[in-house]
């Protein structure tokens, strides 16, 4: 799977509090590396790091993760 997408919005991800989905519990549940979650994203590592330590995500790489992981992107949010 390849997503890449260029947007102008930003979105805060949300964090495992309040129902929200972890980026990172999530990808440690399927025992992939941030290298193989970048892979399979079609995203860059750095990309990945800045997203797990809560940075702002746009909103195409939060539809290429939420593919990923077979969620709706809503779900990230």
């Amino acid at each position: 799977m390849s997503c890449h997408y260029y947007s102008k919005s930003v979105i805060k991800v949300g964090t495992a509090e309040g129902g929200k989905i972890n980026i990172q519990q999530r990808r440690l549940e399927k025992e992939w590396s941030q290298d193989q979650l970048a892979r399979y994203s079609g995203l860059s590592t750095r990309t990945i790091q800045r997203i797990e330590s809560g940075q702002k995500v746009g909103l195409e790489s939060l539809k290429c993760l939420a593919a990923v992981f077979e969620i709706s992107a809503n779900t990230l949010v």
